[in-house]
C-alpha cells in the first residue's frame, strides 16, 4: 500500500491513502518510501479506545474475535503498537461518526 500511495503522490494527485497498520514497523515503512521518494508523508493517529470501536462496530467483528471465531484482529488477540511521533493526532472517540443532514 505504501508503494502505491507513493505512485499516486508522485504522479501528482493529491489524494490521501487511509491504512490501517497496526505495527509501527509498517508505518515507518511507509514514511521512508515517500521520503526516499522526496514526497510528502503525514501520519495521521486517530485515536479511539477500543471500547469506542467495539461499541461503534456495525458488523459484530469484535464480538466475533472475542468468542475466537475471528483471529488475528487487532486490539483483540493481534497487537496494535500505538505511534509515538504522529503527524496529526485526532481524538476519535470526541468526533460523531454520523454526518449531519445536509
Amino acid at each position: 500500500m505504501a508503494h502505491v500511495a507513493r505512485l499516486i503522490a508522485d504522479a501528482g494527485l493529491g489524494g490521501h491513502r487511509p491504512s490501517h497498520q497496526p505495527y509501527v514497523e509498517g508505518r515507518a515503512f511507509a514514511r521512508r518510501v515517500h521520503d526516499e521518494a522526496g514526497l510528502p508523508f503525514v501520519e495521521v493517529y486517530v485515536r479511539t479506545p477500543l471500547e469506542e470501536c467495539e461499541r461503534r462496530d456495525p458488523k459484530g467483528l469484535y464480538v466475533k474475535a472475542r468468542a475466537g471465531e475471528l483471529t488475528g484482529f487487532t486490539g483483540v488477540d493481534d497487537p496494535y503498537e500505538e505511534p509515538a511521533h504522529p503527524d496529526l493526532v485526532v481524538d476519535g472517540d470526541a468526533l460523531s461518526t454520523r454526518m449531519p443532514p445536509a
